[in-house]
């Protein structure tokens, strides 16, 4: 449907409207009072005149009304109609035949629904035979506006059913331009009309709330929160505006000073929500009207501003919001009564809404278009750019693959250098792990050749004590004594293969072939050597685990850790004293626990023991290379080294190395 049909058919409506207007001779009075009065007292009040029988008074205000009618109209076929539905409290009092004044009706949004005589959206009320004069006591928190009216039961049927069939058309109207704009929000995923569907929603409810259909279909049993809908929804449609407009002007990039402005009023109207919460109606109404002209202008200043500068939306914007505030104006000018009532122009916002509702579902579309026009500009630029890209990478390539080329040739002579370098080093720290060895074997020697006269000792004499058996010829040889001799001989023979089979081990050659190596017979064989720096004034107790699992790595090489840990634990006691040494099994882990009571190490020095060429030692005693070599031997070995010393006290080292696992396999073989 076209534009100017749906227009043509909001006309035509309105039209009803106007043509159900009829000429209504009554005599309408009405009193401001300050305070609520006792409807007793109604026909005591000193009632004014109205002129044009509509009354307007503003919100918050106790209105006592006097209506006569002719006494051609005063029967029981007739109806007092009061056209207008933001009316929080109305009571209906009149003389009966008897002469007593009665309450007929009470009534309004402040009560249920189903107390008012006939369900309508707006006040309906019985003539009853004979009476012509009727009294109303009136209050409402909205502007109160009081166009009476008579009607026959033909005649208001009419009038009824023309209001019904405008604000039909505007929800028809509304559903269709929100069905409408919800499907393209599905397709295209543009917030823009996700808001846009929002702001139609809450604008539905307002205008259905500012002519009391919500009264009737929704909130019949809620009148503590109907009457407060109009108003709360009147701040949740500019809320939603804001939004709206805002994305659809793009306000936040076009003008920030004009998005801030328009944004303020959500922040406003969030605390016109707050006084409508705390029960302040009257208040409450008067800070969204103003909050709603404040919106109102920034919006239509932005629309004018966006318009000079030739942005397209704003223009389609600019037509449907004007529009849409002359309509609002009208609608409040009635309110305040500057202009005279009347059924088109009080339904005046139904119109303005309906057709905003419609420019707006064309602006958006035509946004698409624009939208689409925009991507295909951009893509076309994007694929120049891309063009130009696809030229300054080619050629960028060259460049990059000449530099790659000399990088590589650079990389490849850093690593060649890097090699030889890691090479040397290997052999260097080769060399200095056999150096340490040699210079500790060096410092051994001494004592160690000293320890070999021992058994030599015995072989010589044995070999002086047969000998001169064999010399004397005049007695018998006693073998018990022979083999006394031969046993000193044994005994000095295996002592010293015993030392020179444990310097064997220790001072062979580098090898990569690994070994099950046997830490209690290592422990034993260090022990051996060291026996001459031990004899007479250091103790040693072992206490090894005679199930000790094997380790697989090289044995010279635990040689050397252990007896380079024993050396120092012998050299950190100065007279006599006590070395414990154990070994366990515990986790799938062999550990060695060396344990003196030395003169220990100070938490100083105990944090650097293992930087190369560090040592505690005196000068020439040490050359600091022990234990850092000694540490890359067991990581090698992907075993651990730890220590914990206390000074005066000793120092303990334990080593950490990883069992051999025997699989099922061997285990059978």
């Amino acid at each position: 449907m076209k534009l100017p049909h749906i227009i043509k058919i909001l006309l035509f409506t309105s039209g009803l409207l106007i043509n159900s207007l009829t000429a209504q001779n009554l005599s309408l009075y009405t009193v401001d009072l300050d305070d609520e009065f006792s409807g007793e007292s109604l026909p005591t009040q000193n009632f004014e005149f109205v002129e044009n029988n509509v009354a307007n008074y503003d919100n918050g205000k106790w209105i006592a009304v006097k209506l006569e009618i002719p006494v051609e109209m005063a029967t029981n076929d007739n109806y007092i109609y009061l056209a207008y539905s933001l009316i929080d409290y109305v009571e209906l009092w009149t003389y009966d035949i008897s002469g007593s004044f009665n309450r007929i009706h009470r009534t309004g949004q402040s009560f249920n629904f189903n107390t008012r005589p006939y369900p309508s959206s707006d006040f309906i009320f019985p003539i009853l035979d004979g009476v012509k004069t009727y009294y109303f006591k009136i209050y409402s928190s909205k502007p109160i506006v009081l166009p009476f009216e008579i009607h026959s039961s033909q005649s208001l049927f009419q009038t009824l059913t023309h209001k019904d069939l405008l604000i039909g058309v505007f929800i028809g109207i509304i559903l269709v331009m929100f069905l409408y704009n919800l499907v393209i929000q599905i397709f295209t995923r543009d917030k823009v009309y996700s808001y846009y569907v929002v702001y139609l929603f809450t604008l539905l409810f307002t205008q259905t709330a500012l002519f009391g259909y919500t009264d009737r279909f929704l909130f019949q049993e809620f009148p503590n929160f109907n009457q407060k809908f109009a108003t709360l929804s009147g701040a949740l449609v500019a809320i939603t505006s804001v939004f709206f407009v805002s994305k659809f002007l793009n306000l936040r990039t076009k003008s920030l000073l004009l998005y801030r402005l328009f944004f303020l009023v959500v922040i406003l109207d969030l605390f016109g929500v707050f006084l409508i919460l705390m029960n302040w109606s009257v208040v409450a109404f008067h800070w969204v009207n103003f909050v709603s002209l404040y919106g109102s202008i920034i919006g239509l200043i932005a629309g004018i501003k966006l318009s000079i500068v030739g942005y397209k939306p704003a223009k389609f914007f600019l037509t449907a919001w004007s529009i849409f505030l002359c309509s609002v104006i009208i609608f409040a000018l009635i309110n305040l009564g500057v202009i005279p009532y009347n059924k088109y122009l009080h339904g005046s916002m139904l119109i303005g809404s309906s057709i905003e509702a419609i420019l707006l579902s064309v602006a958006l579309a035509d946004r698409i278009n624009i939208l689409r026009q925009e991507k295909e500009a951009s893509q076309a630029q994007a694929l120049r750019m891309a063009q130009e890209n696809e030229i300054i990478i080619q050629e960028q390539n060259i460049i990059l693959e000449e530099q790659v080329k000399l990088r590589t040739q650079e990389l490849q002579e850093t690593n060649m250098e890097l090699k030889v370098t890691l090479d040397n080093l290997n052999t260097t720290h080769t060399k200095l792990a056999q150096s340490e060895k040699m210079a500790s074997l060096g410092v051994l020697t001494a004592g160690i050749a000293h320890e070999i006269n021992n058994p030599l000792n015995y072989i010589h004499g044995g070999y002086t004590a047969i000998n001169e058996e064999l010399k004397t010829s005049n007695k018998d040889i006693k073998k018990d004594d022979i083999r006394e001799y031969l046993q000193w001989i044994k005994s000095g023979t295996d002592r010293a293969n015993k030392i020179v089979k444990s310097l064997n081990i220790y001072s062979r050659s580098n090898d990569d072939n690994t070994e099950d190596c046997d830490l209690n017979s290592i422990i034993e064989d260090c022990i051996a050597i060291l026996d001459h720096k031990t004899k007479g004034r250091i103790k040693i107790k072992q206490r090894l685990d005679e199930n000790l699992g094997v380790v697989e790595g090289h044995n010279r090489k635990i040689h050397q850790v252990i007896l380079n840990l024993l050396v120092n634990a012998i050299d950190s006691i100065e007279d006599e004293g006590l070395i414990n040494i154990s070994s366990i099994m515990k986790d799938n882990q062999v550990m060695i626990n060396i344990e003196d009571n030395g003169h220990g190490i100070s938490k100083e020095d105990l944090d650097r023991i293992l930087d190369p060429f560090f040592t505690t030692k005196s000068p020439g005693k040490g050359t600091g290379l022990g234990l850092s070599i000694s540490q890359s031997i067991i990581q090698d070995h992907k075993g651990k080294i730890q220590f914990k010393s206390e000074v005066n006290v000793g120092t303990k080292v334990t080593l950490v190395l990883p069992q051999k696992i025997v699989s099922s396999d061997n285990l059978s073989a």
